[in-house]
């Protein structure tokens, strides 16, 4: 799919009724994040062990105030001293951040969450967003999902057509994008990537006119 046939995707979804909660990567947008999103398909020794054991996380924050439609997003995170914590889930609408990072972050006050300032590690999982189409049924976007997990994919849902996929280290990033792709020109759902937009920022991109 070229830029320009992406842009045109992008503003199709905007001007609908029901907004998706992106577009693609160079035109992303995000919806508000759900505070605990719903674990699916994960496969042995991947984030099942965040649910049994919420008492030993903590909540982290990161501000994203370009973002179309939400101003943050909440992480669940092991704390690992001096202000380090590893991310224990999926991103659902920050960009450069991916499961298992470890990150600084530091509280602006007493009251507040830690913010997320900078990736202390890499752990070199990636992050791809899907929106469903709402004509595809739950089965039918499970059964896709599951054909993908000898890609080394995992996924979180956040709603019925809203999911965040993990790819593990040793995953092929071209096998899946090429796949995601293949599904979107199927007008089976909408897709991006989740790569930094601008260095030093987990932020969409300003709106032009700002």
């Amino acid at each position: 799919m070229s830029s320009s046939d992406a842009n045109q995707n992008v503003a199709r979804l905007k001007n609908s009724q029901t907004l998706p909660p992106f577009g693609r990567q160079g035109d992303g947008r995000s919806s508000e994040n759900m505070s605990h999103p719903e674990f699916e398909v994960l496969p042995e020794n991947w984030t099942a062990q965040l649910i049994m054991n919420e008492e030993e996380l903590g909540k982290i924050h990161i501000d994203l105030p370009n973002h179309w439609a939400t101003g943050g997003e909440s992480f669940w995170a092991t704390p690992l001293g001096d202000d380090l914590f590893r991310l224990e889930n999926v991103p659902f609408y920050a960009y450069g951040l991916n499961f298992h990072d470890i990150v600084r972050a530091t509280c602006d006050s007493e009251e507040q969450k830690p913010e997320i300032r900078e990736i202390v590690a890499m752990s070199g999982h990636r992050t791809f967003r899907v929106y469903f189409e709402k004509n595809i049924e739950r089965p039918i976007q499970e059964e896709i999902l599951d054909s993908m997990r000898d890609l080394k994919i995992s996924y979180e849902r956040a709603t019925k057509t809203f999911v965040s996929l993990d790819m593990q280290p040793e995953g092929n990033y071209q096998a899946v994008f090429d796949k995601l792709d293949e599904l979107e020109q199927q007008n089976i759902l909408v897709f991006e990537t989740c790569d930094a937009k601008r260095e030093g920022s987990f932020d969409d991109l300003p709106e032009e006119n700002e």
